[in-house]
């Protein structure tokens, strides 16, 4: 195992963290401009633990993936197994008054409830039943409120006043403001309404029919986490207030569900009225908010361009494709675009609570940066002066790394803390990058040494119900920004139970194969499920088992050490399956004149009005259109690397785009500007 996977060994070439100078002046070493030496930098299928195929012996052909990002369409399927378009711009009509109050079914209590309670019961014993009634009713009053609640604390120690306090901020949270106070030669806690006036305003005149505002959101060139930041910063709100299912493809045009809580439909539409490359629309109401993983898979519509095959020959590897489906691996977009610092690099630090260092590797210089970055970089790295570097940087820009810098100004370098700046799906992203390294390198290591066959030990769901049970996901993915502090002992043991339980639902989910369950004929390859690496997750029987150990300890980790104190930076595990087939797929073929040509129409050009490419078989160039529907969390380039048996890493691509002579000079350029030009018609 250790001769395809020495992360640690290299790892520690990227871990001399050169100490500050500050006796030397800062002076930037510029890194090389884009060219030959950062097309090296970008990180390939094999540094990624993706190596091995189902089929070696199928011929592949030649296609370019990506040559413009208009070749690469997304569409989510949502959990009612409908394709998410976006088709109505139009805003929905105001209400003029509230909807009318209705029944809704009793939740059962969660764990917040419940420690609410035993909250509240807390404060009650310290300061009587009576203050904490009149506390509550100035909490709930609506408008402006003068009245206080005086509750003598003389007799008490500051410790114990301490206490109360953050009892009352535990229970009554930003409604209320207390303070300790003389009168009298007494001391008294004054308790009154802070008053927000604006937003208690705004809260009172909610008129749509549910809290949850969802939409749909039409994103093109951009990653659904920059569209996300993008669209809360417009909205004046946290990231974490705009929820979504799932991440897209960045270089894509794609389409998905969208929600946040208590936000008109115009608000939005003007959040990125001016944002050229996100739409939204298809606006309704619901009770609920959207959760990560919320959805059953994606439909794609690929165009490959510059093929080089017959036709026999390309429909013979797409049947081989759609019978035979692919290796499931993680693709590329799952770990950055450099193999100086890929995130799954990034994500080892935090897993081993190492929080200065995985700050150290998201600043460090890297090739390929905008002028602006490798100065902010190049200072940082230099002086460790965050304040300093951060003002390098446009005060507008909400880049991972400012906000990294934001927090280590804030927090005076205390790292860990500083990192709570940066977004938590973007910090969820460098923990799960790990855990999808491991598997991509286990998978690869299991088919090399044992084929695509079943082996005694393999694991398989106990049932359909255990396929589909959506606690199979990491716990960090539902934790709040409240669970990221250490928790004290007491939390830790009235906890305990409830932790054993989520264990029992976790590892009962799957079972081992047996020698008999493999004769019987009742399953096959496509039932196979590999764990990503947890603390709370079952692993193979077998010896794929002792590989997960070996190379955890080469991290100097195991499953029990990826359970933290700090419950954000724990990872349960997963289970995903090793072998996939594509669902729904179709192909044709299209001719077209130029290589700057639209092959394919997206949801945005279709209310345009845009019709669809004809084929005139005479014109010089001929690409291949793909449609098929993948399940969640599956990569559709692992699909095509499979078809085409070649590399789908931008280098290898781009460096096919330079062969055929059909390099976009524009990058992409030509796109957005015809996007530009599109919005700017809308806007008339």
């Amino acid at each position: 195992g250790k001769k395809y996977f020495n992360h640690k060994k290299n790892f520690n070439k990227n871990k001399n963290f050169n100490k500050p100078n500050n006796k030397r002046p800062f002076k930037p070493q510029m890194h090389k401009k884009p060219g030959r030496s950062n097309e090296l930098s970008k990180l390939t299928e094999e540094q990624i633990g993706v190596t091995e195929y189902i089929f070696k012996d199928n011929p592949g052909f030649t296609g370019i993936i990506k040559s413009r990002f208009s070749d690469f369409h997304v569409n989510e399927i949502d959990n009612d197994g409908n394709e998410v378009r976006l088709t109505d711009l139009e805003l929905p009509t105001p209400p003029t008054e509230p909807p009318p109050p209705t029944q809704q079914p009793a939740k059962p209590p969660t764990q917040r409830d419940l420690k609410r309670e035993q909250t509240i019961q807390e404060l009650t014993g310290m300061i009587t039943k009576k203050h904490c009634d009149k506390i509550k009713d100035i909490s709930e009053r609506e408008g402006d409120c003068h009245d206080s609640v005086e509750i003598d604390v003389s007799s008490l120690e500051k410790d114990d006043r301490t206490l109360i306090h953050d009892k009352l901020k535990q229970v009554f949270r930003q409604s209320i403001i207390s303070s300790t106070i003389d009168k009298d030669n007494k001391k008294f806690i004054k308790v009154t309404k802070f008053n927000k006036g604006e937003k208690h305003d705004r809260r009172r005149k909610w008129m749509w029919p549910h809290e949850y505002t969802h939409f749909v959101m039409h994103k093109e060139n951009i990653d659904t986490i920059q569209a996300a930041s993008t669209l809360a910063a417009n909205l004046s709100c946290k990231p974490s207030f705009i929820v979504y299912t799932g991440t897209k493809d960045r270089r894509a045009k794609t389409s998905q569900w969208f929600c946040v809580r208590n936000r008109d439909p115009k608000r939005i539409f003007n959040a990125v009225k001016r944002v050229p490359n996100i739409h939204v629309g298809n606006f309704t109401f619901k009770p609920d908010t959207l959760k990560l993983g919320q959805l059953k898979g994606n439909r794609f519509r690929i165009a490959l361009r510059q093929i080089s095959a017959e036709e026999a020959v390309i429909g013979k590897a797409l049947t081989s494709l759609r019978d035979n489906g692919f290796i499931n691996y993680y693709g590329l977009q799952r770990f950055g675009n450099t193999c100086e610092i890929p995130t799954y690099e990034i994500g080892l630090q935090l897993l081993k609570g190492q929080w200065e260092k995985a700050c150290e590797l998201i600043l460090k210089p890297r090739e390929g940066q905008p002028k602006f970055m490798e100065v902010m970089r190049e200072y940082w790295w230099e002086t460790r002066d965050a304040a300093g570097a951060l003002s390098k940087l446009h005060k507008t820009n909400r880049s991972i790394e400012a906000r990294l810098l934001s927090g280590l100004v804030k927090q005076k370098n205390e790292y860990v803390n500083a990192l709570t700046q940066i977004p938590r799906n973007m910090r969820l992203m460098y923990l799960h990058a790990y855990q999808s390294f491991v598997w991509n390198t286990i998978v690869s290591r299991r088919i090399r040494e044992y084929g695509c066959k079943l082996l005694v030990g393999d694991l398989v769901y106990v049932s359909k119900q255990a396929e589909n049970f959506k606690g199979v996901v990491d716990v960090a993915a539902d934790e709040t920004e409240e669970n990221e502090n250490v928790p004290s002992e007491d939390e830790d043991e009235s906890a305990e139970q409830q932790e054993k339980e989520k264990i029992s639902d976790f590892k009962a989910l799957v079972r081992p194969l047996t020698e008999q369950d493999i004769r019987s004929g009742n399953y096959t390859i496509f039932d196979i499920v590999l764990p990503l690496p947890g603390h709370d997750i079952t692993f193979p029987t077998n010896i794929i088992g002792k590989w997960y150990e070996e190379t955890l300890a080469e991290n100097d980790l195991s499953a029990e050490k990826l359970k933290q104190k700090i419950k954000f930076y724990s990872l349960a595990g997963a289970y995903r399956k090793v072998f996939v087939k594509p669902t729904n797929m179709s192909w044709y073929f299209l001719n077209y004149k130029a290589p700057t040509d639209t092959l394919i129409v997206s949801d945005i050009e279709k209310l345009r009005g845009i019709p669809e490419p004809t084929n005139d078989p005479s014109d010089p160039f001929k690409a291949l259109i793909l449609d098929f529907v993948l399940p969640t969390a599956t990569y559709a380039t692992m699909a095509l690397r499979e078809l085409l048996k070649a590399d789908t890493s931008a280098l290898y691509q781009s460096n096919l785009s330079k062969a055929a002579g059909t390099v976009d000079t524009t990058n992409g350029n030509s796109e957005k500007r015809k996007i530009d030009e599109a919005d700017a018609a809308d806007l008339k």
